[in-house]
């Protein structure tokens, strides 16, 4: 009978025992729910959240280390603007900095730039409003480069319509840049001076009143493409594209006003300037002071009449046949013609014929088609322009050398 007793007791006081850890491990609060502050304090916050930006992630690493906290959270697509979303941003900044290795930020309203950011991984921005100014860029950034690329693989403007005052748009060093459908005013698109290799590609773009410069002090694999860009100066400062050491193909540009200048190239930094438009004679000049054997400038639209319009102070020929220059009669008064191979001309501004050809009977039949509508037309005589009067010429010519 005593031992039952004892049995009860006993089991009453560890009854009793097990109720206090119980109480006490509700007080204690659990470990995934503690939070601490920069000095150590508790606060009530849980780290479990899955809406915290700042969240510990996994990286690539072997052995699957954990980032800082204070990494920011990455998206393939960010969002420059007012509109809610874990991904969307009104600052600037801030969104260039959640922008993913090769992802793409996009720019929904007008960004006023006010720093320059260094750019550390691929990526594209691209405006969702093209026709609106969507780089301000602001006095602090005068003489400034906006993007500073960072030894990376790709950088791509798409759309992007910037605006400002002695500002570079993109410098530093990225294998390849890419520029599409985009505007620079007052502002300069390209300031690159990478000794290492790259690739630039600028198109349907247009440049007015700035710079560009693409000047490494050493040759190499590096390589540009300007199609189909409008270059346009309509101030009395001289505006100009600078390449040196560099090979590549500049081909159905209009530069109106504005210098394209040709420094430093060997045997490796061939250059094909081919159906551009040069005009605005005022401004705009050809300068060619590197070695002339590897440049080709052919099939352009060269309408430059004094003696000036093309400098060049290399050894040897520059080639500059097959181009059209305004008139039949070919170049007048543009540079010493013992520097230049003009040889044959265009005699037509869409290139048909060139200077020095046999007449085919194919002109013949375009000539007299040419004559016949003319004739049909109410008062012809009066209506006919100067090249026109010469076709009849040649119309003539042809006709008597056939009769002969």
């Amino acid at each position: 009978m005593f031992q039952k007793k004892l049995f009860l007791t006993s089991s009453f006081f560890i009854f009793l025992f097990c109720l206090g850890m119980i109480a006490e491990a509700q007080d204690e609060p659990t470990v995934s729910e503690k939070v601490y502050d920069a000095s150590g304090h508790a606060q009530a916050e849980n780290t479990d959240r899955s809406n915290v930006q700042t969240e510990s992630r996994e990286d690539n690493l072997a052995g699957g280390a954990v980032k800082s906290e204070e990494e920011p959270k990455m998206y393939a697509c960010v969002y420059y603007d007012d509109e809610p979303g874990e991904n969307h941003f009104s600052d600037f900044g801030q969104a260039l900095g959640h922008v993913e290795e090769g992802g793409t930020l996009y720019l929904g309203k007008p960004a006023d730039i006010t720093k320059s950011f260094p750019i550390d991984r691929s990526l594209t921005i691209r405006s969702l409003n093209p026709l609106e100014p969507t780089l301000k860029l602001g006095t602090s950034v005068q003489d400034k480069t906006v993007f500073d690329l960072k030894n990376i693989s790709r950088f791509r403007l798409d759309g992007v319509y910037a605006i400002g005052s002695n500002a570079a748009v993109i410098g530093g060093h990225a294998d390849r840049i890419e520029i599409s459908g985009c505007r620079f005013e007052w502002c300069y698109p390209l300031f690159i001076n990478s000794d290492k290799d790259f690739s630039i590609h600028m198109e349907n773009s247009q440049v007015h009143n700035g710079n560009i410069e693409i000047a490494p002090n050493t040759a190499g694999e590096k390589s540009v493409v300007f199609h189909q860009n409008h270059f346009l100066v309509n101030t009395a400062i001289s505006k100009n594209m600078r390449l040196k050491n560099i090979q590549g193909v500049l081909s159905g540009n209009r530069f109106e006003g504005y210098s394209l200048v040709l420094m430093a190239g060997g045997e490796d930094t061939e250059m094909d300037v081919f159906e551009n438009v040069f005009c605005d004679p005022q401004k705009g000049k050809i300068i060619v002071s590197r070695e002339g054997q590897n440049s080709r400038f052919h099939r352009n639209h060269i309408l430059k009449d004094f003696s000036d319009a093309i400098a060049y102070s290399g050894t040897g020929k520059l080639d500059f046949r097959y181009n059209w220059w305004g008139r039949k009669e070919g170049p007048a008064e543009i540079i010493d013609l013992e520097k230049l191979s003009v040889e044959p001309w265009a005699l037509f501004p869409d290139f048909r014929r060139f200077q020095g050809e046999p007449y085919t009977r194919e002109d013949l039949q375009e000539l007299c088609r040419q004559i016949g509508a003319d004739i049909d037309a109410e008062n012809w005589i009066y209506d006919i322009q100067p090249d026109q009067r010469i076709d009849l010429l040649d119309a003539v010519a042809l006709i008597r050398r056939w009769i002969e």
